[in-house]
């Protein structure tokens, strides 16, 4: 039977917490990347390939920019797991009686909970200002897709895209909006079956197409399904 002591499990900890730190520093990287890219065509190309791999219905274009708060939000979860894993570490390789470690580990935890709900007010707060406006839906897909989670573990799972048309302000829209969106969520969220998805998109778009969408009004490309 596996015995580990007080040191090898520190150094387990050691070594998560070089992989978190490795991660957040590549994922600023390719953040930064990303972002100079942007105004390229190739790095168009490659962002709506990426989009539309295995889609029947290309997505639209919408040309918003992630709010600065929700930048902020995501730079904060590196440093947050790193430093419960030192209070662990700290925990586990002194065995002192020291408050710190604990300190250090409940205030991660605190501060992960309300990072996530600092991160769903954010995007409630962006989408406070946006106009409900009559729809006519031209088309919808179901997709199935196969979701890794965190841990490798393999799930099925279902997206929907809709394109809608819609006027406003005088002018004609053409939109793929966010059908399913959950509280902390920018992106499209999945549904667990193809019965739940369709049974969704049912019950907000009508028989003859018609529907809702929420919409930014300073960018009418930018919306979600009401």
């Amino acid at each position: 039977m596996l015995y580990l002591t007080s040191k090898e499990i520190a150094w387990i900890f050691v070594i998560l917490i070089v992989i978190v730190v490795v991660g957040y520093v590549a994922g600023i990287v390719a953040a930064i990347r990303s972002r100079s890219f942007a105004a390229s065509d190739a790095g168009r190309r490659e962002e709506e390939q990426r989009l539309n791999d295995g889609w029947r219905i290309a997505f639209i274009q919408t040309g918003a920019r992630p709010a600065t708060g929700r930048i902020v939000v995501a730079l904060l979860v590196g440093p947050i797991i790193v430093l419960f894993l030192i209070g662990a570490l700290d925990l586990t390789a002194n065995q002192s009686t020291s408050y710190l470690p604990g300190i250090l580990m409940v205030g991660s935890l605190v501060a992960g909970v309300l990072l996530y709900l600092a991160g769903g007010l954010i995007v409630r707060r962006q989408r406070a200002g946006w106009t409900t406006v009559p729809a006519r839906c031209t088309d919808q897909e179901i997709r199935r897709m196969i979701v890794v989670s965190e841990n490798a573990a393999k799930r099925e799972a279902w997206l929907c895209r809709i394109v809608c048309e819609f006027d406003h302000a005088g002018h004609s829209y053409r939109m793929t909006p966010i059908v399913h969106r959950k509280f902390a969520r920018v992106t499209e969220c999945d549904f667990p079956s193809e019965q739940e998805a369709g049974d969704f998109l049912r019950a907000r778009v009508s028989s003859a197409g018609h529907c809702q969408v929420r919409v930014d009004p300073t960018n009418p490309l930018e919306g979600e399904l009401c």
